[in-house]
């Protein structure tokens, strides 16, 4: 029986040693306080199946934050979507607390941390591609893994020429709404029914796209520009 709690008590336990008062919220993310401010350096993921349950997650050490948060701040604005929402928080890297913490020390205590709640040796090996089952690291690198297993969601278009929605389930397009004060509505429905049941992939995006100017040739211009503004929601990979 998987325990959730006890693995993000260990990472507790260990932290205590090293002189941070840590403590899991309840969306399992590992936070301290600072000066009355709660700062989050660890985020969790888990994925339970039959035979075995999966649990993996981040610890801030000494990470470049503006990095991090140039990375995580999405342009696009995502609606109803049937997958657990992010939560912004502030975040902290643990050496900004206690100044001497280093990637090596904390390996190090988490390993001693293991076995004082286990009562026996842990034998540290370095992570080789070796250890892992090469047809399931094919499979999550995959873009049917990636994008073909996306919820429902909804993608709001915003643009100065441009706005509408986008509705999408495992990688495909369901629907396409698209409105502008700029471009006929005959041409807008011409690209919202060709791009219906498209894949989310940049390839069939440029096929249909081919296709569509292929057969509208007077309306290059419009289409060309109307396909960039689409192109640019960096929703096709």
């Amino acid at each position: 029986e998987i325990d959730k709690e006890w693995n993000i008590s260990l990472i507790v336990n260990t932290l205590k040693r090293l002189g941070i008062n840590a403590f899991g919220s309840d969306r399992s993310d590992l936070t301290l306080d600072l000066g009355g401010v709660n700062y989050k350096f660890s985020g969790a993921a888990f994925k339970q199946k039959k035979s075995c349950s999966f649990h993996h997650g981040t610890l801030l050490v000494n990470s470049k934050l503006d990095i991090l948060n140039e990375v995580l701040l999405s342009k696009q604005k995502v609606e109803n979507s049937k997958s657990i929402p992010s939560v912004r928080s502030k975040v902290v890297n643990l050496k900004e607390v206690v100044n001497h913490i280093t990637i090596d020390k904390l390996i190090e205590e988490v390993t001693f941390e293991l076995e004082i709640q286990n009562e026996y040796k842990v034998n540290r090996v370095e992570f080789s591609k070796d250890y892992v089952d090469q047809e399931y690291l094919t499979k999550i690198k995959s873009w049917d893994w990636i994008f073909g297993e996306t919820p429902l969601f909804s993608l709001v278009i915003e643009t100065e020429k441009l706005w509408g929605e986008i509705n999408a389930k495992k990688g495909n397009i369901v629907n396409l709404s698209l409105e502008s004060n700029y471009y006929h509505p005959f041409i807008l429905s011409i690209v919202s029914d060709n791009l219906k049941n498209t894949k989310l992939k940049i390839a069939s995006f440029d096929l249909i796209c081919e296709g569509i100017l292929n057969s509208h040739q007077k309306d290059e211009k419009e289409l060309t520009e109307i396909f960039k503004i689409l192109k640019e929601l960096r929703l096709f990979h």
